[in-house]
């Protein structure tokens, strides 16, 4: 598997469906927003099995403390983009700490 960033290698990005036409649904829409990036979209549509939520100090991770590294280094200039050009869709009560960025 080609990285191109180390955490990618890592952590990766994925979107679960349930049922074939989601995953069509998805897919296209990763095949769609492509062109708008130079570099792969690397997010996999992957089928929902099962979830297991992740420790407790990891949930909500940027939310509770953006000044931490990783999320000025790794988390912010991603969400930067994001803002620029999905911020309609963000959740409201996300609204405030993402408007500072």
């Amino acid at each position: 598997m080609f990285c191109l960033f180390l955490l990618s290698c890592k952590y990766r990005s994925a979107i679960y469906t349930f049922n074939e036409a989601q995953t069509e649904k998805a897919a296209q829409a990763i095949e769609d927003l492509q062109t708008d990036f130079s570099e792969p979209i690397i997010t996999k549509v992957l089928h929902f099995q099962t979830f297991k939520l992740n420790e407790e100090n990891y949930l909500d991770y940027y939310y509770k403390d953006p000044s931490k590294p990783f999320c000025q280094n790794i988390v912010s200039p991603k969400l930067k983009i994001l803002m620029a050009k999905f911020a309609k869709h963000i959740s409201p009560e996300h609204l405030p700490l993402l408007s500072a960025l």
